[in-house]
């Protein structure tokens, strides 16, 4: 897995000159996203290592900012890491052939269930949709003869 993140900081520092008002700012700026990249880096081995609780306590440590929607966001972040940490488990779920992004998910979600449910006049009651959820399901995951043949031999 590839986990250099700083190779999406770099390319804004080699933009050109024409961007700076002075020579040294650029390499300014560049040390300034490479720090940040190489720490972005460390936390996220960190959470594929299983380490949240290390992850927790250098949020812990940054410094604190004037900017009390920066304060709040950090907040947010540690309460998050906090309570879900027992989830975090990425290392068993990479091992076990699982997707640990939320892109495939929300793609997922898309294919699977807004086609379907999101047509024009549509409404749904809870278990209604839940049904044609599973038999959404069921079909997109190719499962679908399997539950026919199924259904034949239980009738």
């Amino acid at each position: 897995m590839d986990l250099e993140l700083g190779r999406w900081f770099l390319p804004k520092c080699y933009t050109g000159t024409g961007l700076f008002p002075r020579i040294g700012t650029p390499m300014r700026i560049c040390n300034k996203l490479l720090q940040r990249a190489r720490w972005i880096n460390k936390q996220a081995k960190r959470l594929l290592e299983e380490d949240v609780g290390q992850v927790i306590d250098c949020l812990k440590q940054l410094p604190t900012s004037t900017n009390k929607k920066t304060e709040l966001q950090k907040s947010k972040l540690i309460n998050y890491y906090t309570k879900n940490k027992k989830r975090m488990s990425y290392r068993i779920f990479l091992k076990r052939g699982f997707l640990i992004g939320s892109g495939a998910i929300e793609s997922a979600h898309r294919t699977v269930l807004q086609q379907r449910m999101k047509l024009s006049g549509q409404r749904w009651t809870k278990k209604g949709f839940q049904q044609m959820a599973n038999i959404r399901a069921t079909k997109k995951s190719g499962n679908w003869d399997r539950i026919i043949n199924l259904t034949k031999i239980a009738a």
